[in-house]
């Protein structure tokens, strides 16, 4: 059963990995995860305050891609005071199809490129153009 996280959960050595890391990531790509929300808050708060800090020190485009991303992206846009987060209304096999598409034999995968491809077919979904 989903419990909120404990506060010292940001004191784990992944954390302070993933913050040396942030700084060459062209883009922020949160997939299939919404930090545990609820009506209340999120049992991830933790988790979701230290990202929103890295963010609001290191200014990235976000995209949220899940079935249901826009009340997150809406959080984020709101905490950030960011024009830059991008809600992507996706199920799982849609995207891996999109992200495997994008897949070079020796560079890996294009995450970025495929966000963006993403973002662009959710634009002429949204302008009713399917081609």
């Amino acid at each position: 059963m989903p419990q909120p996280e404990p506060e010292n959960i940001i004191l784990q050595p992944e954390y302070a990995r993933a913050k040396e890391l942030f700084r060459y990531a062209p883009a922020m790509i949160i997939l299939g995860y919404s930090f545990g929300q609820r009506n209340e808050g999120f049992d991830d708060q933790y988790s979701f305050e230290y990202f929103v800090s890295l963010l609001k020190f290191n200014s990235r485009p976000i995209f949220v891609v899940s079935p249901t991303p826009h009340d997150l992206a809406e959080l984020l846009r709101d905490r950030l005071s960011s024009r830059h987060v991008f809600g992507i209304s996706l199920r799982w096999e849609l995207f891996s199809g999109a992200v495997l598409a994008n897949a070079h034999p020796v560079l890996g995968l294009g995450l970025l490129e495929a966000a963006f491809t993403l973002r662009l077919a959710e634009q002429n979904r949204e302008a009713g153009d399917f081609t």
